[in-house]
């Protein structure tokens, strides 16, 4: 199996649509025109990304293996969206506090006491001029 960590910047992701309208109801289609502009958030190499959450998908059992080859760059991307948007709405509280605060709450939680956790590391970036964002790392291995 194929596990790979995928970066991004957190900010920039999600600079137009909020986390929670990509992981409810009918989003899929705000997540592919997120990840259309990937080269503004995503770190990570795009292709291996891409089968990065290919892999992830597999893992899940929730998709056929021709169905999941079939996924454009894009779907992989636009899914791998859902699923940050989903864990910052769900286990962050991202409705209530920044994506800064987000990190705070992630670095802060023990989440061996929690009903569910993001399978994402949430962190600020460290940058050399003292400031940073918000980043996660997903790691596409289940």
């Amino acid at each position: 199996m194929t596990e790979i960590t995928i970066t991004a910047k957190l900010a920039p992701m999600f600079a137009e649509v909020s986390p929670y309208d990509v992981c409810h109801g009918c989003s899929f289609r705000l997540a592919q025109r997120i990840a259309m502009n990937h080269a503004d958030w995503l770190v990570s190499d795009l292709d291996a990304a891409a089968e990065g959450m290919r892999a992830w998908a597999r893992e899940t059992g929730a998709w056929e293996e021709d169905e999941i080859k079939a996924w454009p760059v894009i779907d992989c991307l636009a899914m791998f969206v859902q699923v940050i948007g989903a864990e910052l709405d769900e286990c962050l509280d991202v409705n209530r506090q920044t994506l800064e605060e987000c990190v705070d709450t992630f670095i802060d939680t023990d989440w061996n006491h929690e009903p569910q956790y993001p399978t994402g590391t949430y962190y600020m970036s460290d940058d050399s001029d003292g400031s940073g964002e918000p980043m996660v790392d997903f790691y596409t291995g289940l």
